[in-house]
């Protein structure tokens, strides 16, 4: 299981651990921040946007794999990895 980031053009991005958030000061200036969520996963979906109904932080049905994501021109996009189903 992995948890729901986001939803892009072309699929979804997930975590293996669950995102969460935290506030810090800089300089006089409070935001909340997310934290990290370990390795990050892509799910080929299209329409990923209009068809999905889900919030982040949503458990799915996918395993992080070890393959990173590679472009059309097959440069490598870092520090995201191809998903399988469970």
């Amino acid at each position: 299981m992995v948890y729901f980031v986001k939803t892009t053009d072309n699929g979804i991005i997930v975590a293996e651990k669950q995102i969460g958030t935290k506030t810090v000061t800089i300089a006089g200036v409070t935001k909340e921040v997310n934290t990290q969520g370990g390795k990050l996963g892509f799910v080929a979906w299209e329409n990923a946007k209009a068809e999905l109904e889900v919030e982040r932080g949503d458990k799915l049905p996918f395993s992080i794999t070890d393959k990173a994501v590679t472009r059309k021109d097959r440069t490598v996009v870092p520090n995201l990895y191809w998903c399988n189903p469970d």
